[in-house]
Order: structure tokens, then sequence, then C-alpha cells
């Protein structure tokens, strides 16, 4: 009777961590100090609009192909550049990897990237694969020669 009594205090004590594992799971909230101020983006907004992302630019542009810089000159019309980062998402950082940039807001709504005129993009950026949409981080704009930089 008294084993009795203890496995059924035992199973209600670990039942509800057992039934929602993500419920310990705390969400990464990314801290983007840029020139106009600090954002700070919560993870799963960030997910969830990669999600609803397209994989080709609309009428605005977005997204943009993300590059990796190399020292050649000219000006960098519609496109975005890198130099150096690593992404803690290894399918991020293969050798021909397509990677793209798409708008990312504090609130979390999606950036109107099909509609004219084109609305304010802000400096922060969900990075992701195409065709995998791939999660890769979130860079904001303001680096050295306007080059991104991590948020962390």
């Amino acid at each position: 009777m008294r084993l009795t009594k203890t496995l059924v205090c035992l199973t209600l004590a670990i039942a509800p961590v057992l039934a929602n594992p993500m419920a310990m799971r705390k969400n990464k909230e990314y801290s983007c100090k840029t020139h106009k101020g600090n954002y700070k983006i919560d993870e799963d907004k960030a997910k969830n609009n990669v999600h609803h992302a397209p994989l080709h630019p609309g009428r605005t542009g977005y997204p943009h192909r993300l590059h990796h810089y190399s020292a050649h000159g000219g000006e960098h019309h519609e496109q975005d550049y890198y130099h150096g980062l690593e992404f803690d998402n290894k399918k991020c950082n293969k050798k021909g990897a397509r990677l793209l940039a798409f708008p990312l807001f504090e609130d979390g709504h999606l950036y109107p990237y099909d509609k004219e005129p084109k609305a304010d993009p802000g400096l922060v950026r969900a990075v992701y694969t195409a065709p995998g949409k791939d999660f890769c981080g979130i860079l904001h704009e303001g680096g050295e020669r306007g080059l991104y930089e991590f948020c962390v």
C-alpha cells in the first residue's frame, strides 16, 4: 500500500514535466544595439517571421540575398553583406549556402514585403537559408562600412 501511494505521488509530481518538456525551455531574446537605439527581438517571433517570409523578393525587394563581403569596390545595391560571421546553425555556414535577410521588428509583425509604397524595413534582419528556411540568426545594420553585425 505504501509503495502504491509513493508511486502515485511520484507520477503526479513528474507528469507535468513529461507532458510539456518545452515549458522548461526559456525563449531566447536577442539584443541588437544600433545607432538608432537598442532593440529586443524574441527568437520565437523571429522564427515565425522566417516561416512566413518569402523565398523570392517581393515588390519591396525583400528578402535580400545575404552575401559574404569580400574586398571589392563599388556600391552594394539591394544586397546585404556580412563579414567573418559564423552562425550557430551549421547549415548556414556551408559553402554555397543561399542566405536571405528579412526585416524584423520588436513587436513581431511581418514586414509587408509585397506592398507599395515600400515600408521602412528598420535595421534588424532575420537570416535564413533558402529554400529550407533554416533559421540562422539575427543581424543588425550599422557595422563597419555598412556590414551587418550579430544581435546577441
